[in-house]
């Protein structure tokens, strides 16, 4: 007998099932992928020694009122990245992340590259090029992360500061460096369009940054202190919000220091 051909028909959904196969095993390793970048960007160790971190984990005392702040292992970090320059930590959210330095010569890099300098879309949290020279002292320290909405890792929690009710539980954020520690109030947050945030980093005089403070406060959306005094300096924290409008938004959080060790 002679053999029969496959059919056109057979040979099609040979190719499809094959065709799926391929597309099935693409997806399975993309997401690996992505749940390894995720891995390595979202959830970094303060310290290499996690249990020692968490014993000095304390309640604050007037002998060491930063006990509470998690141990930083700077030697390590600063050796993965010499741009590491601050740790930040919002109590009762999933933000214990690094900050990093961006590069004048491409100040959003770490919009697409972590902590260790690989590409991803995680990003990493980082201090506004032109903050660059007075790092956390300069009048207005802006630090930017991402907003995950698939995951909420990263600087997801930051966009929450839009609802009165949650801001007020989660006043507290802590950045700390290799030589100071700073506990931060949150005073107000501010829900504005992409193309109409306007980031300022420095000041004609005390009077230019005292009139954007109180413009910063007044205006917001939430404003947890409208009348907070002029700070000697201010740090903001800036995510993507989806509040209203999901393909263009940004929110920004106004903060100041409680106290600082010297």
């Amino acid at each position: 007998m002679r053999s029969q051909r496959p059919t056109s028909s057979k040979l099609a959904g040979a190719l499809l099932v094959a065709l799926s196969a391929v597309l099935f095993a693409a997806a399975g390793a993309a997401v690996l992928w992505l749940c390894s970048c995720r891995e390595l960007a979202a959830n970094p160790a303060p310290s290499l020694r996690p249990s020692a971190a968490a014993l000095t984990r304390t309640s604050p005392t007037p002998l060491d009122p930063y006990a509470d702040f998690p141990e930083v292992d700077w030697r390590f970090w600063q050796g993965v990245n010499p741009a590491v320059v601050g740790w930040v930590t919002v109590p009762g959210t999933s933000i214990d992340l690094p900050i990093v330095q961006a590069p004048a010569d491409d100040p959003t890099y770490y919009l697409s590259h972590d902590v260790y300098g690989n590409w991803s879309v995680f990003g990493c949290p980082y201090l506004d090029a032109a903050c660059a020279r007075g790092g956390f002292r300069s009048k207005n320290a802006v630090v930017s992360g991402h907003s995950l909405r698939f995951d909420g890792s990263m600087f997801t929690p930051i966009a929450s500061f839009a609802d009165p009710v949650w801001a007020s539980v989660h006043r507290q954020v802590w950045i700390q460096t290799p030589d100071a520690k700073m506990r931060l109030f949150v005073r107000a947050a501010d829900v504005v369009a992409g193309h109409k945030a306007a980031k300022v980093t420095a000041f004609s005089s005390d009077e230019a940054f005292a009139a954007w403070w109180h413009d910063a406060l007044e205006g917001a959306d939430v404003a947890l202190e409208p009348a907070a005094a002029v700070p000697e300096h201010a740090v903001t924290l800036v995510t993507c919000s989806y509040l209203y409008n999901p393909e263009d938004e940004r929110c920004t959080v106004f903060c100041s220091e409680q106290e600082r060790s010297r």
